[in-house]
């Protein structure tokens, strides 16, 4: 039996999500300056509306269950922004973001599941040493505690702080971190247990950390 791949339409609805995740905070920024709270809020029901009904035809019953607290909670915060004309419950939504993300690692550190990070390592190398497999447990607590703070940190910023604040935050200095963070930990496990690919960065990296003899 032949399994078909992913349609042309599911990609590209896939991307303008991912785009629109990533580019929600400028546009919340823009959209406020022309536009009222109200018919920004009107604006973001009418897009996870359209987006929910699209993965409706693509989703399980139970992929969709999966979906409908962080649906509804978006839905809620527009909501609530349309009706008290006010733009703070909108900028909440990219913690939800956080929110997801700390989900998705925290319930990996439960008893007899494999942390999230010791699932990407052993992408590269399936033999993990024991010491190996608590750096990567440790890394998915950091994660997680990393989520909270990022999250928390959004939340304050829409509360307490001008909206340029929260776009400059939420829009750029926080996937910068992420950015920093995922890429720290990387050079530094690799330092440590001296576990290099053959493939081109692996290869700089273990020249640049003297460490050429762990290439595999």
């Amino acid at each position: 039996m032949v399994t078909e791949g992913p349609s042309l339409g599911g990609v590209a609805a896939a991307i303008a999500r991912g785009l629109l995740v990533v580019c929600y905070p400028v546009l919340i920024y823009v959209g406020l300056r022309y536009w009222s709270p109200r018919s920004l809020a009107l604006m973001t029901l009418a897009l996870v509306t359209a987006n929910l009904f699209v993965r409706m035809s693509q989703k399980t019953r139970k992929e969709l269950m999966a979906l409908l607290p962080a649906t509804g909670t978006i839905v809620l915060l527009a909501t609530l922004s349309a009706s008290l004309n006010n733009a703070t419950f909108i900028l909440f939504t990219p913690a939800l973001v956080n929110v997801s993300l700390l989900l998705t690692f925290a319930l990996t550190l439960r008893k007899n599941a494999t942390p999230l990070i010791e699932r990407f390592a052993r992408m590269q190398h399936d033999d993990l040493s024991e010491g190996e497999q608590r750096w990567c447990r440790n890394l998915t607590l950091v994660w997680s505690g990393f989520f909270v703070a990022n999250g928390l940190a959004i939340v304050a910023l829409a509360l307490l702080a001008p909206l340029s604040w929260w776009a400059l935050y939420t829009g750029a200095l926080s996937y910068g971190l992420v950015g920093l963070l995922g890429a720290g930990e990387y050079i530094l496990r690799k330092y440590r247990f001296g576990r290099f690919s053959s493939k081109l960065h692996d290869r700089v990296l273990a020249r640049l950390l003297q460490r050429g003899d762990a290439i595999a």
